[in-house]
């Protein structure tokens, strides 16, 4: 008998400091919180065994508790504007397997900042690593317009035509699906071999500063982005 897939799980990092918007990850989004926005989505996942919010503020913790989350208290060193996204996921990691938790094949991060994530971009970034034969996945939109680039970049110093340019993708920060073994001996996101599942475009919002959490409130409000 096949032994049952132990699901992944989501880390959600959240820290309480914020430079472009104060106190981002409770900032109101309709009618409730970006964070408990996030984690409510998370939890409609079928694909998810349990989600985990990685915080040093106390107001989060309780914000996730109050919908459904478990958290994890993360120390002050790795809540500063220098902590990267991965040390806090690797935290949470030690202080799951010190709580006896068993840390499954692969793990989600999950950004409660890109307010537009719905539970099938979660199941399809797992379902590239768990049958597609990926090691890391993450969503991300096809984009067709021109990035500039230096002439002495450029093959042969010229500009291809937008037709016949190389693919290009909008990283939408929102999930990021990556396996534990490769995550854990690289300790980076992008390990190993990698999958984009890809999203549209209007989804590619990301809240870095109080002129998106504008912009994305009225997409919300105006039912743009379904």
């Amino acid at each position: 008998m096949e032994t049952e897939r132990v699901k992944p799980i989501v880390i959600i990092p959240a820290r309480g400091g914020s430079k472009g918007v104060r106190g981002k990850n409770l900032a109101l989004f309709g009618h409730e919180s970006l964070i408990a926005r996030c984690i409510k989505t998370c939890r409609r996942c079928k694909d998810i065994g349990g989600v985990y919010v990685s915080t040093d503020s106390k107001a989060i913790e309780g914000e996730a508790a109050l919908h459904g989350a478990k958290t994890i208290t993360r120390p002050d060193c790795l809540a500063t504007d220098n902590a990267t996204s991965e040390m806090a996921i690797l935290d949470a990691i030690l202080t799951l397997r010190q709580r006896d938790v068993t840390i499954p094949e692969m793990i989600v991060m999950v950004q409660c900042t890109a307010p537009f994530m719905v539970p099938d971009d979660i199941s399809g970034c797992i379902e590239l690593i768990r049958d597609g034969g990926a090691d890391h996945s993450f969503c991300a939109a096809p984009f067709s317009g021109h990035v500039f680039q230096p002439p002495d970049t450029m093959p042969g110093g010229v500009r291809m035509p937008r037709q016949l340019d190389y693919p290009k993708w909008i990283e939408a920060g929102s999930v990021y699906a990556f396996s534990s073994a490769p995550f854990l001996y690289g300790k980076t996101r992008f390990c190993g071999k990698g999958a984009v599942y890809a999203i549209e475009e209007k989804r590619c919002y990301e809240i870095d500063s109080t002129h998106d959490l504008a912009v994305c409130r009225g997409i919300e409000r105006n039912g743009l982005w379904v």
